[in-house]
C-alpha cells in the first residue's frame, strides 16, 4: 500500500514538473506580449494571447493556414458565419484564433468541469433552446460588431459517417433561421448569412476509418439516448466523441484555406424554411466548389531541421497533457462518486 501511494505521487508529481516546463514556461512570452481585440479595440488578456496567438502561429507555420474573402466579412454589422462541421474541428480552432468571434458551440462542452470557465475566456457561448438561449442568440449578434459563428449541424454532422464527409446535414429549420426570420426588429433583413467552408478540414488529423466509422456511430446512438434523458452515459459518450476525431497529438501537415461566401440575406415576405434551405445551398456549393479546387502547393518551412522537429515535439508534448486533462474532467465526476462510495463503504465497515 505504501509502495503504491508513493508510486502514485511519484507519477502526480512528475506529471505536474513535466507540464511546468513543456507546457507553462514556454508560454511566458506571451505575458509580455500586446494584442488588440480588432472587434473592441481592447487588449487581449493572457487567457486569449496564449490561446490565439499561438494557434495563429502555429496553424501558419504548420498548415500554411490562409483565409479567403474575410476582408469584406469584417465590415459587416450583424454578421452571422455559418459553416460545415468536419469531424476533427482543427480548421474551427483556427479560424477562431484568427478572426476571434463570438462562437456557439454545444452545451456538452460545458457540461466538462472547469471547461465552462476556459471557453468562456474565448468568446465561447453554450448552445440552447428557450427564451434565454434566443436572447443570448439576440444579442451576441446584434449588441457587437463582432461576428457570431456557428456550426447548425452540430453533433449529428460532426460524427457523420465516412460517406457523407462533405455532406450538409441541417435540420429543415435550424434555430438560428427562425429566430433571424422571427426577430424582424433586431435581426431579420439586417444580418447577414455568410457561408464559410475550409479545403482539407477533414483530412488534417490522422485516423483510422475503422475507428472513424465505430466511434461515429456508437456516438451517435449514444447521444440520441442521452437527450431522452439517460444521463450516466455522459462520459462514455464525451469520450467517444472525443476520440472519433482522430489522432490529436499533431495536425497532419496538409495545406488548409478557408473560404468565404456571398452573404445571404432574408427576403420580404419569405419563411424561415425557405431562408434556411438557401442557407444551407450556399454553405453546400460553396464546400463543392472549394473541394473542386486544384490542391494548392504546400509543405511545412525546414528552415532548419531542428526548428521543425521541436515544434513537432513540443505540439505533440503540449496536446498529450491537454488530451489527459480533458479525458480526466470528463471522468472526474464519476472518479469522485467513486472515492465517496468507497469511502462510506470503508467507514460503515
Amino acid at each position: 500500500y505504501f509502495a503504491s501511494g508513493l508510486i502514485s505521487k511519484m507519477i502526480w508529481y512528475a506529471y505536474v514538473a513535466a507540464f511546468v516546463l513543456f507546457i507553462a514556461l514556454p508560454k511566458v512570452r506571451y505575458l509580455f506580449m500586446t494584442s488588440v481585440c480588432q472587434w473592441t479595440k481592447r487588449q487581449l488578456n493572457w487567457f486569449q494571447r496564449c490561446g490565439f496567438l499561438m494557434v495563429v502561429d502555429f496553424s501558419a507555420y504548420w498548415n500554411g493556414y490562409e483565409m479567403h474573402g474575410f476582408e469584406k466579412v469584417a465590415a459587416y454589422e450583424n454578421c452571422l458565419l455559418v459553416g460545415y462541421h468536419s469531424r476533427c474541428t482543427v480548421d474551427i480552432v483556427y479560424l477562431l484564433a484568427k478572426i476571434q468571434p463570438s462562437t456557439i458551440a454545444t452545451y456538452l462542452m460545458f457540461k466538462i468541469p472547469v471547461m465552462s470557465f476556459v471557453l468562456s475566456q474565448f468568446n465561447i457561448l453554450p448552445s440552447g433552446s428557450g427564451s434565454k438561449a434566443e436572447m443570448g442568440f439576440i444579442t451576441a449578434l446584434s449588441a457587437t460588431k463582432r461576428p457570431l459563428l456557428l456550426l447548425p449541424g452540430g453533433v449529428y454532422e460532426c460524427l457523420k459517417p465516412l460517406a457523407q464527409i462533405g455532406k450538409i446535414q441541417w435540420k429543415k429549420v435550424p434555430g438560428f433561421a427562425r429566430i433571424i426570420h422571427k426577430e424582424q426588429q433586431y435581426l431579420g433583413s439586417k444580418t447577414k448569412v455568410v457561408p464559410f467552408y475550409t479545403k482539407n478540414c477533414d483530412r488534417v488529423l490522422y485516423r483510422s476509418d475503422v475507428i472513424y466509422e465505430a466511434c461515429g456511430a456508437i456516438g451517435r446512438s449514444m447521444y440520441s439516448k442521452f437527450k431522452k434523458g439517460h444521463y450516466y452515459l455522459m462520459p462514455v459518450m464525451l469520450t467517444l466523441m472525443f476520440l472519433a476525431v482522430g489522432i490529436k497529438l499533431v495536425p497532419r501537415p496538409v495545406k488548409l484555406d478557408a473560404y468565404f461566401g456571398e452573404p445571404v440575406i432574408l427576403k420580404e415576405g419569405e419563411s424561415a424554411e425557405d431562408f434556411s434551405a438557401r442557407i444551407a445551398s450556399a454553405t453546400q456549393e460553396l464546400v463543392d466548389k472549394v473541394e473542386a479546387m486544384p490542391q494548392r502547393e504546400f509543405s511545412v518551412p525546414h528552415d532548419g531541421r531542428l526548428k521543425f522537429w521541436a515544434t513537432g515535439v513540443y505540439t505533440v508534448v503540449q496536446n498529450a497533457f491537454l488530451v489527459a486533462f480533458i479525458l480526466f474532467m470528463i471522468w472526474s465526476p464519476v472518479i469522485i462518486v467513486y472515492y465517496l462510495t468507497a469511502a462510506a463503504y470503508a467507514y460503515a465497515v
